[in-house]
């Protein structure tokens, strides 16, 4: 332990020791510290205000940090905030936040991921973060990403637990703009984005398409050649594409948004005891969507907001089987139109009122699939209403002091009440102190393949499956320590009741999706950011988060103690910019109670501005040191689901690619 905690120390060190180098400043477009604190936002409250009046824990990603790190996915860009977990599989990638992070698990579902303050989720699986690929390319449009950790079920409802993320794409405002990009690297990596901004009159729009595909990195699984495999090297199956096309339109008072995504890959991990090293092992998801939205002043201080939108989600997986050789066909479809209705206003000059109602009418949501050699098939939907409605108030009080309070009761399906209270007390002191105490409540509803899933002689249904719960307390503490350079430090507890986990039914012995296990979380973490106009941007942050649960309060599996991660991105001539990231993290514990081994990353990118007017090039190279390291896998990576025990997944190796952007 002590040797990890000296590693995270160097890290949050270097770019500190770096940003004190006094390096010359450059002639380049870049984001002050104070605008980056008086970004607006509007995650925490459904209106605008900055990170530091918002009542969360915040942390944002702007357009300029992806730029000059070179974060091509959204899964990059948030491996470097902290409190947030990313990683992968083999077979999808997956998030979590503050010690939980459900191991192997493909849904998600307890982060909540926003586009354009839009939820990106669906109910037959009760997934997010899947959808994550289907941001596609984050340098084309991405103008910053919110990022709220904590609880968000007041105001959005399910789903909202651990964190919520919004992805905050380019608004049809602003100049007249085209942009474009190619990418190559190795392992078969290639990508492109363009996007188009025009104003024609009272229509303004912006359009934009992105592709992204590689064959992904060979692995080998010793534990395979154990099992008696002679050729345990595995080629090409980590492969995937990515295809995102979007839009916005925007016309006097009324503003259009569409979307449409498909993400499409391949696993080596023969998971769900599929056949070692199989051309078929192959899965692909699709969302599209479009959603019609107006805000208008009806009255003096009186704003009205409006939604109508539709959504469909589709999934298809093929597993291979060898006993009897068949290919099993996985399918899921959610089909949903959602509403939503809310007015702000302010009773006096002290206070902001918001108040809502959210209806989802899930119109088709189920799974489904067949064998290509068997007469076996398997299909169970429910078609359901979710509905809610909220209350968000702010009252400004002396002492430069702000009240929040937020109730929100919700129906998620359509005959379940519940009720997520929040509350929160911001000080804003002097010397650019800022103070935070907060504390909410949070639930994920059962999704229809956990309550409903079943197979003959496998799993057994469990319709009467609860809501998982959750509440936190925090209290947060900012600072700007000197110009540039600010620092924040949040302590938070972490209370989880009724996790949905596989359990066993005692009355046939099969699987069943149970409410098993509470859980716990509390931990600290503490980040420090460096922002100077035109000179050094540097980051830094630690983590430390004791995740437990079960009767035994036991450490939780795919938790690590310590993660320590830091940047910094330097000029060093006239239109050259070198950057490093990188991350250190403990031991995590695996389902088997062994320990993977502690790891540090390094990404590294230089980028040359304007080497033509508008052109820009970039090399970059992702695990840089060709770090060998694992995390822990899933229940669906062990005996009896397959034929050998994985406790621990490879992670993939390093990564280099070249990117050539134009803007016109």
């Amino acid at each position: 332990m002590t040797r990890d905690l000296l590693r995270i120390v160097s890290v949050i060190a270097m770019p500190l020791m770096v940003a004190a180098s006094g390096l010359p400043p450059i002639d380049a477009e870049s984001i002050s510290l104070d605008s980056l604190l008086n970004i607006t936002i509007t995650s925490a409250a459904k209106h605008e205000q900055t990170s530091e009046e918002a009542p969360a824990s915040v942390t944002i990603i702007t357009r300029e940090d992806i730029h000059v790190f070179d974060w091509k996915t959204l899964s990059e860009a948030l491996a470097t905030a902290c409190g947030i977990d990313v990683g992968t599989d083999l077979f999808d990638d997956y998030v979590g936040a503050r010690g939980f992070t459900n191991a192997g698990d493909p849904y998600n579902p307890r982060i909540l991921l926003l586009l354009n303050g839009i939820p990106l989720r669906e109910s037959a699986f009760a997934q997010s973060w899947p959808n994550a690929s289907m941001i596609g390319d984050i340098q084309g449009d991405v103008e910053r990403i919110e990022i709220l950790r904590g609880p968000g079920s007041s105001l959005y409802g399910t789903g909202a637990m651990l964190a919520i993320v919004n992805v905050i794409t380019s608004s049809p405002d602003g100049p007249e703009e085209t942009t474009a990009s190619v990418s190559g690297g190795d392992h078969g990596f290639a990508a492109s984005h363009a996007r188009l901004r025009r104003t024609a009159g009272s229509l303004s729009f912006t359009l934009y398409g992105s592709a992204m595909r590689t064959d992904g990195h060979s692995f080998t699984f010793h534990e395979y050649g154990q099992a008696g495999y002679e050729d345990v090297e595995v080629r090409n199956l980590n492969w995937k594409r990515t295809y995102v096309a979007r839009g916005q339109l925007k016309y006097k008072g009324l503003k259009a948004h569409l979307y449409v995504g498909s993400s499409q890959n391949g696993y080596p991990t023969a998971q769900y005891g599929t056949v070692f090293d199989h051309r078929d092992s192959k899965q692909r998801a699709t969302n599209w969507g479009i959603d019609l939205i107006t805000e208008r002043s009806i009255q003096r201080n009186v704003l009205i907001y409006g939604r109508l939108g539709f959504q469909q989600f589709d999934y298809h997986a093929v597993f291979p089987y060898s006993e009897p050789d068949l290919l099993n066909f996985d399918s899921a479809v959610d089909r949903k139109v959602s509403a939503e209705l809310r007015g702000s206003t302010k009773l006096h000059s002290t206070n902001q009122l918001i108040a809502g109602m959210e209806l989802v009418r899930h119109v088709e949501a189920k799974n489904y699939g067949w064998y290509d050699q068997s007469p076996e098939t398997y299909e169970f939907s429910e078609p359901f209403t979710d509905a809610g409605y909220f209350v968000h108030d702010e009252q400004r009080l002396p002492g430069n002091m702000v009240a929040t309070v937020g109730l929100r009761y919700s129906m998620p399906t359509g005959d379940t009440g519940m009720l997520t209270p929040r509350g929160a007390l911001v000080w804003g002191g002097t010397a650019g102190t800022t103070v935070k105490l907060m504390y909410g409540e949070a639930y994920r509803a059962p999704s229809v393949y956990e309550r409903l899933y079943e197979f003959p002689e496998e799993a057994v249904a469990n319709p009467e499956l609860d809501p998982e719960l959750a509440r936190i307390a925090e209290l947060t503490l900012l600072k700007r320590l000197t110009e540039g350079l600010y620092a924040s430090l949040s302590g938070y507890r972490f209370q989880y009741e009724d996790m949905i986990i596989t359990g066993i039914d005692e009355g046939s012995g099969y699987h069943q999706y149970q409410n098993l296990s509470n859980a716990y979380s509390h931990g600290i973490e503490a980040e420090v950011r460096l922002r100077s106009a035109g000179r050094v941007q540097a980051y830094a942050s630690y983590a430390y988060q004791d995740a437990r649960g079960g009767d035994d309060d036991e450490r939780l599996p795919h938790s690590p103690y310590h993660v320590g991660k830091a940047g910094v991105s330097v000029p060093f001539a006239s239109k050259l910019r070198a950057a490093c990231d990188t991350r250190l993290e403990s031991s995590r514990l695996t389902l088997l109670g062994t320990k993977t081994a502690p790891f540090w990353l390094h990404n590294v990118a230089l980028i040359a501005d304007d080497v033509l007017e508008g052109v820009a090039l970039t090399l970059s190279v992702r695990n840089v040191f060709e770090t060998s390291y694992t995390l822990p896998g899933s229940y669906d990576n062990l005996t009896p689901v397959t034929e050998v025990d994985m406790p621990a997944i490879q992670q993939p190796g390093r990564t280099t690619s070249l990117t050539i952007s134009v803007t016109i």
